[in-house]
This record gives C-alpha cells, structure tokens and sequence, in this order.
C-alpha cells in the first residue's frame, strides 16, 4: 500500500522539478536575451556613425528585430529598407526600454531553449529570411 501512493508522489515531485527553471537557466535567457537587445542597438550605432554596412548586417538586425517581436509580442519601430534603420535614437531607445521592461516582467518565465521553442512555434518551423 506504502508503495503505491509513494510513486504517484515521486512522479508528482519530478513534474514539479523539471518544470522549474533553474538560476543557471535564467541568467542564460537574460544573457541570450540582453545580447539580441544590444546588438539592435550597435547596429543602429553603426548607422548613426555612418560606417559601412553590409547586407549581413541588415540580415542580423531583421532577425534579432524578428525574434524579439515574436517573443515579447511588440512591435519595434524601425524602417524597413535598405539598408533597415530607425528614423531617430530616441525610437531605438524606447524599443530597448520596452523589451527590457518586457524582460522585468516575463524573466521568471523564460528559459532561452524555452524561447527558442516558441519562438520556433510561432514561425511555424521556418526561419525568417528578409
């Protein structure tokens, strides 16, 4: 009898385990997070300075833009051209402080393979190509 009511609690003690994100998991989203966060806005200080820019460039920018507005559901302000570009830093600067007011609210949440599953849902399997 002992015995069977222990393993239904030793499965019920294991979902609860593994569903939670551990500390290690969480400060490699925010890392991976914080990481397309800064590469948006050194992209955006390459065309501020006006230094070359190649079309990889671009290609990087529309991605980190693409996977951030999939996860966090908002939509950043930047032109769509060639090459893509926000149209002041006080745009790029209000789309940064809303994706890590976004992080504030949702870290707990998120775990970086976590995202990049949901990620991966919503564009239904395909990668983004701009």
């Amino acid at each position: 009898m002992k015995r069977a009511c222990l393993i239904p609690l030793l499965l019920l003690a294991t979902v609860f385990t593994a569903c939670r994100i551990s500390d290690a998991d969480k400060d490699e989203f925010k890392d991976y997070f914080y990481y397309r966060v800064s590469a948006i806005a050194e992209y955006d200080e390459m065309i501020e300075t006006g230094g070359e820019i190649h079309p990889n460039d671009w290609f990087y920018f529309l991605e980190n833009c693409s996977y951030l507005e999939t996860l966090t559901g908002y939509k950043l302000n930047y032109i769509v051209a060639e090459p893509p570009f926000y149209k002041s830093v006080s745009q790029m600067s209000i789309d940064t402080a809303n994706l890590s007011k976004w992080y504030v609210s949702n870290k707990d949440k998120w775990s970086m393979k976590k995202a990049d599953m949901y990620v991966y849902k919503k564009r239904r399997g395909h990668t983004v190509y701009f």
